[in-house]
């Protein structure tokens, strides 16, 4: 659940709106801090630290092709027929989750659909495994938009239930091993997902990984894993100030 601390109140309020479990309705406009909140703020940049939960797997559900509920159908699938008979051949997967093989098989075959209306790649992969996470996660809001100091933000879902942005990602790099790792190799997700949070009143984050390669050691096949952030109210703050800093330079760069 999101805290609301005095702390984060405050935070929030720089935000324009102190909310939980709700979505702020349009654009507000930036609250200012009084000198005694200014005080406290650049005090909180002393100390503080990302409550990271480290990477565990997501119970991820097996779709039909249309993206419908499979149910208890009559019958073998054929991709569970050939499974079957590739152990009996003697061969080996490099990872024990099939579940995973096949959102991974999925993802594909629907980035190709996507390629051929001339997206890129990696654009077609991290859409495709959206499209699949947000069929699954019935109890999220999606198409969340939203917009303050003059910059545009659409996280991939929010869940209004536990108060958390939910982000979905496609990676054929290697699955950070440290938090440390993470927030160093994947700094723009960790950037992204913390100003959702900040526009949106909360302090919490849920990424939900494709990894496609695993950690490539003894992980070497495509697993589905979680992750949590929650950042501190100055943290929310500081890093939506450092995204004003490079869009102000854009306006002036004329982009």
């Amino acid at each position: 659940m999101t805290r609301q601390s005095e702390e984060a109140k405050l935070a929030y309020r720089v935000a324009g709106e102190c909310t939980s479990g709700t979505i702020p309705a349009g654009s507000q406009s930036r609250a200012k801090l009084t000198q005694a909140e200014e005080k406290r703020f650049i005090g909180y940049a002393t100390g503080g630290k990302v409550l990271f939960s480290g990477w565990t797997t997501f119970p991820m559900a097996v779709l039909a092709s249309d993206l419908s509920p499979t149910g208890n159908r009559e019958g073998f699938h054929l991709g569970s027929v050939l499974d079957r008979m590739a152990k009996a051949m003697g061969e080996t997967y490099p990872d024990s989750d099939p579940t995973a093989r096949f959102v991974a098989g999925f993802t594909w075959e629907t980035a190709v659909e996507y390629m051929h209306a001339g997206m890129n790649l990696d654009e077609a992969m991290d859409a495709a495994f959206r499209r699949y996470m947000i069929a699954i996660r019935k109890d999220v809001q999606t198409q969340v938009h939203l917009e303050r100091d003059g910059v545009r933000a659409t996280p991939d879902a929010y869940n209004p239930n536990v108060g958390e942005v939910e982000s979905y990602k496609n990676s054929w790099r290697k699955m950070p091993a440290t938090q440390a790792i993470f927030e160093d190799k994947f700094w723009r997700w960790v950037c992204q997902e913390c100003s959702y949070a900040y526009l949106l009143g909360v302090d919490t984050v849920r990424w939900v990984v494709l990894w496609n390669r695993g950690n490539y050691s003894d992980i070497q096949g495509p697993v589905v894993m979680q992750a949590t952030a929650t950042w501190e109210p100055w943290e929310l703050v500081e890093n939506w100030r450092m995204v004003m800093v490079h869009a102000e330079a854009m306006r002036k760069e004329g982009v």
